[in-house]
């Protein structure tokens, strides 16, 4: 009978470590985002005519050579942002060169 109970509980284990590890991991950024941002908001709306974003009711500019990141692209374009995704942005003065598209609860750490 013990064996029986041993042959169950170790799978079991490394089956809930799995998880785990799994779950801690799922809230790490990918290692091309940076560590820090110069803004981090919600997106209040994007309007490409005017070359404009609006992040908690705050406009600025895009630079025309802008950078958009997702979790899933390193690389990708204005077409995937949407009004209410939480971004972090990078700035140069007034204007924006750079968005991360971040999860919806991102909390960014404090450093000490």
């Amino acid at each position: 009978m013990k064996a029986l109970q041993l042959t169950l509980v170790a799978p079991l284990l490394a089956v809930s470590l799995l998880l785990v590890a799994t779950t801690s991991q799922a809230g790490a950024l990918p290692d091309y985002y940076p560590k820090t941002f110069d803004t981090i908001g919600t997106l209040d709306g994007l309007d490409i005519s005017s070359r404009s974003l609006t992040i908690d009711d705050r406009s600025k500019r895009l630079d025309p050579n802008i950078k958009v990141h997702t979790q899933s692209s390193q690389f990708s374009s204005l077409d995937v942002l949407r009004p209410g995704m939480t971004v972090g942005i990078s700035l140069s003065g007034k204007t924006i060169t750079g968005i991360w598209v971040l999860p919806k609860d991102y909390k960014p750490a404090i450093s000490r």
